[in-house]
Parts: structure tokens; sequence; C-alpha cells
């Protein structure tokens, strides 16, 4: 596996993601990011029946975590809801 596969940043994707890509990415569940896009918590669209979420939507949606958590929880997690 080339190094820029997996451990490249996010702004290596061509600017879109799936969302297998982004629960990977997050380390989290697919149903997980499947309900962010359904509160629209994170931004996407759809091409036919699969999402795409840009890599400005993923760097925003994970700002907003991130400052979320520094106003409450002082670990440092981000905390997806």
């Amino acid at each position: 596996m080339d190094n820029n596969t997996k451990q490249g940043t996010i702004m290596d994707n061509d600017g879109l993601f799936t969302v297998p890509e982004v629960a990977d990415y997050l380390k989290v569940d697919a149903k997980t990011i499947y309900r962010l896009l359904r509160l629209q918590k994170l931004d996407g669209f759809k091409v036919g029946s699969q999402w795409r979420i840009r890599t400005t939507d993923l760097e925003r949606f994970i700002d907003s975590a991130r400052n979320k958590s520094k106003e409450g929880d002082r670990s440092g997690n981000i905390t997806i809801e």
C-alpha cells in the first residue's frame, strides 16, 4: 500500500469522500455518518443513491466538533452527536 493511500491528509482525496471513507477516517461506524447526514450535522450530497461528502464539508464538521468539545469537554476528544 502506498503511503499516500491511508496515511495522507484528508486533502489527498480529490475533494470527495464516500460514507465508508469518512467512517474509516473518523473511526466510527458508517451508520453514524448516515445519521449525521440525515440530521444535517454533516453536509453531503447524493450521486444516485450514494452519498458524497466534500473535503471542505468534512473539515468544517471536524472543526465544529473540535470547537464544541473545547467549550465543554476539556479532554480534547471530539464529540460526535
